[in-house]
């Protein structure tokens, strides 16, 4: 059976074909004047969005932890393996075939009782995603106010200091995320903010919130 790594690099190839395919064409017949209802937009675009969800998808089934998104930042993504990076159970579709996944015995998983630090990280987590959507209602004031401070200063200029205010306080709800101690191993428990409090997890020891 084919293995998570080469599958992803076949996906990542074709995505790459597609996008250079579309713009060869579009230099030899024109570009569309309206993008969105052109193949050469869609064809790309939805492969990008199914690839974009395999990657997602593609977790541990033991622990849940991201093969490929390992952290939030980019330098942080890799190449899936044929067992998990962290606690190391065979992932499934594995290609090895001394023993079958089945009869792989699952490792231990550890489990904490402490209602909160679950609390609080569960807290950290939704102000992230919460800041995130809130630009929607911070950005109109943010502009007016950047507009009547900077003046006299453009819309543009405007816009791209409130979008940079709100930036820079949506990363610190990141870093504030990220800096929170595991009460197992006082190692930072996180590396991102993409879980979900079912499938939360230290990153360094393995952790789990226990069940009840």
């Amino acid at each position: 059976m084919i293995g998570h790594r080469l599958r992803l690099q076949l996906l990542v190839g074709t995505q790459t074909a597609l996008i250079i395919a579309t713009k060869i064409y579009e230099r030899i017949h024109g570009a569309p004047e309206q993008f969105w209802v052109s193949w050469t937009y869609w064809l790309p675009m939805a492969f990008g969005i199914f690839l974009a969800l395999y990657i997602y998808r593609l977790r541990c089934r033991t622990c849940h932890a991201h093969q490929v998104m390992r952290g939030a930042s980019i330098f942080d993504l890799r190449w899936p393996d044929e067992r998990c990076y962290s606690c190391s159970s065979p992932m499934t579709g594995s290609t090895e075939e001394a023993e079958p996944i089945e009869s792989h015995t699952k490792p231990r998983v550890r489990t904490s009782n402490d209602p909160e630090f679950w609390k609080k990280a569960k807290r950290r987590r939704n102000l992230f995603f919460y800041v995130w959507a809130g630009w929607l209602l911070a950005g109109f004031p943010l502009t007016t106010f950047y507009t009547w401070l900077l003046y006299p200063a453009d819309q543009m200029t405007a816009g791209m200091a409130a979008l940079a205010t709100w930036g820079a306080f949506w990363y610190w709800t990141l870093y504030y995320l990220t800096r929170l101690r595991c009460v197992e191993c006082g190692e930072k428990a996180f590396r991102h903010p993409f879980f979900l409090m079912r499938h939360a997890r230290c990153s360094n020891c393995g952790v789990i919130r226990k069940a009840g």
